[in-house]
């Protein structure tokens, strides 16, 4: 899962969550019945804008530990722009295979290739 960040002046930061199959995820429950009342059983058009109805707290989904990888890199959907500051959690958040399955129905598969590492340097923090 990805949290993109822009500020003003362009720079973008993603902060990337890695998820696991396991125990329900109550947040991701009500994110995805908010994406199935909203929008049916597909995703609005690429560029149109949705404001959710829905609020919630993002501590609720982020892992306890948050220990983290950090790279500069470029973004994982075209036009895969470079000078992207990513943070990568090191420990996934547990969601069950019904919320897998139920997102990957409502927004389709979107993973990207893993990339050549290159002259990229990742530190650990």
């Amino acid at each position: 899962m990805h949290l993109v960040h822009q500020d003003d002046g362009g720079h973008i930061l993603v902060v990337g969550i890695l998820l696991a199959l396991g125990e329900e995820n109550r947040v991701f429950s009500r994110v995805g019945d908010w994406m199935q009342q909203h929008t049916g059983h597909r995703l609005p058009s690429k560029g149109q804008e949705v404001t959710p109805d829905l609020t919630f707290n993002l501590m609720d989904v982020l892992p306890h530990d948050t220990h983290h990888f950090s790279y500069h890199g470029s973004l994982t959907t075209p036009p895969c722009s470079e000078g992207v500051q990513w943070i990568v959690l090191k420990t996934p958040i547990e969601i069950s295979k019904v919320q897998a399955d139920r997102f990957i129905t409502t927004i389709g598969p979107n993973a990207r290739a893993l990339q050549p590492l290159g002259e990229r340097e990742i530190q650990e923090h």
